[in-house]
């Protein structure tokens, strides 16, 4: 069985996807999956460490010429089937391509979303006759909404079985270089949305606090991580004793890696979250105003921090809202309600 997954989306979205193909694997040993994935995304070390089927990049840049040649290499390729979940679908390519491609599709549609480009789009997935489309239910986990789209297949996968897929290779050089020991450090994640001034972010005065109660009552390094794009974060972290910032000089592995071996990660709500969350690490998530249900990890070893309540272990939003109606109704503060003290506390439970 040939199998083609539009897995074009950003890390943390992707490893949410990863139980999809470890499932498809699962029920068919012998089925080939190919995945398409952004060109220089994050995305590329999948080529060394993937071990199903190609790798299939798309440049979103590309003129008029590339995306006709890119959509008559997916033609000419013998797919029985073509998954396109909801955060991963390239619309205008695969609207081209069910002209030209009678496969079987399997397609997430929001019934939700009353946009008159969706309507559009659900109408003229509808006319086409090898189509099967599956609701996508916002307030299902993330991981229930993509096993759903499995059905089809004949798989019945519960989302407490799932797996994700992602692979480790310890860089023992990079530890040396840098004169870390496993378990004998701190990961924090000071930035978070590529930089941006996002909703999703704990203050950087309150990361300044963790860092001097670690300092006064801990002997353990404090190592940063984040992209190149978190650095004006990184420049206000006032107290550099103890502190190793990586951030931006870590390959995706290193990154991996990093989080797998720390005593415990203090993460938002993000990629390195979900990076935990796959390789059992050790995580602290200050969690807010996005929909906990969604995409949440409830393990052992990880523990949800929320703003409003006592004891900070219940989230206030239950439903899906948009950033939008997040910031309207919480403001781009709401995290900074949880106070430093009580990540501390929450960090002393690991060591």
């Amino acid at each position: 069985m040939n199998i083609l997954i539009s897995a074009y989306t950003g890390l943390g979205n992707f490893i949410l996807l990863s139980p999809l193909f470890s499932s498809i694997m699962e029920s068919y040993p012998k089925a080939n999956i190919d995945l398409i994935i952004e060109k220089d995304g994050n995305l590329n070390y999948l080529k060394k460490n993937y071990n199903y089927g190609k790798v299939i990049d798309f440049n979103k840049n590309i003129n008029l010429w590339g995306r006709i040649k890119f959509i008559k290499y997916l033609v000419q390729e013998n797919y029985d089937y073509i998954i396109m979940p909801f955060l991963g679908q390239i619309e205008k390519i695969f609207l081209f391509l069910l002209l030209f491609r009678f496969n079987n599709y399997i397609i997430h549609y929001d019934v939700k979303n009353r946009s008159i480009k969706n309507k559009i789009k659900n109408t003229l997935y509808r006319l086409h006759p090898f189509i099967t489309e599956v609701e996508l239910d916002r307030n299902d986990h993330e991981i229930k909404s993509y096993l759903n789209l499995l059905k089809k297949l004949g798989i019945n996968k519960n989302i407490d079985d799932a797996r994700p897929d992602l692979f480790i290779s310890p860089n023992s050089a990079f530890y040396k270089k840098y004169d870390l020991i496993k378990n004998q450090y701190i990961v924090l994640q000071p930035g978070c949305r590529n930089g941006l001034d996002s909703y999703k972010n704990w203050s950087t005065n309150n990361f300044n606090k963790l860092i001097e109660l670690i300092n006064n009552n801990l002997n353990t390094k404090i190592v940063l991580i984040g992209n190149e794009d978190d650095l004006p974060a990184i420049s206000k972290i006032k107290n550099k004793n103890n502190v190793l910032s990586l951030v931006g000089l870590t390959s995706m592995l290193e990154l991996v890696s990093i989080i797998k071996n720390s005593k415990v990660n203090i993460l938002h709500n993000s990629s390195p979250m979900h990076i935990g969350w796959a390789i059992h690490a050790n995580v602290i998530v200050i969690n807010g105003t996005v929909n906990f249900y969604r995409n949440y990890h409830s393990k052992n070893n990880f523990i949800n921090l929320f703003p409003d309540n006592d004891n900070y272990s219940f989230p206030a939003n239950k439903v899906f809202m948009s950033e939008k109606e997040s910031l309207d109704k919480y403001g781009k503060n709401y995290l900074s309600k949880i106070p430093a003290s009580i990540v501390f506390k929450t960090i002393k439970k690991f060591l």
